[in-house]
């Protein structure tokens, strides 16, 4: 992830009629940067319990449910900070940083529901 944050692979061009040759050559294509992946795994479990006492059709399930079970960190793209050099022409040391997370930590929850 460090050839993200390498600010020396960027040039700063002014674009104009006698450089512009050489701005598109320089300029960078389209998916030159791939940010990182996203990983995710859900389950859920229950278990139905059926309640003769009530009627025939009542049914009582219990339900776990389990988001993001592995707990995996998935990074966010570094769009945030698009800009790499102000404009003075210096570079921003926060250009291409990665702040946050795509998805939250495992979240669990229980639930009890009840069907007649």
């Amino acid at each position: 992830m460090s050839e993200l944050r390498d600010l020396a692979s960027f040039i700063l061009l002014e674009l104009s009629r006698q450089n512009y040759g050489l701005a598109r050559e320089y300029s960078n294509q389209r998916n030159t940067l791939i940010g990182p992946g996203v990983l995710k795994f859900d389950a859920s479990v229950f278990k139905n319990n059926r309640l003769h006492r009530f009627s025939e059709s009542t049914n009582v399930q219990f339900r776990a449910e389990f988001f993001n079970l592995f707990n995996r960190a998935n990074f966010s793209s570094p769009t945030s900070n698009l800009a790499v050099f102000d404009q003075a022409g210096n570079p921003i040391p926060t250009a291409g940083l990665i702040t946050s997370t795509q998805t939250p930590s495992r979240e669990i929850q229980f639930a009890l529901k009840v069907i007649w």
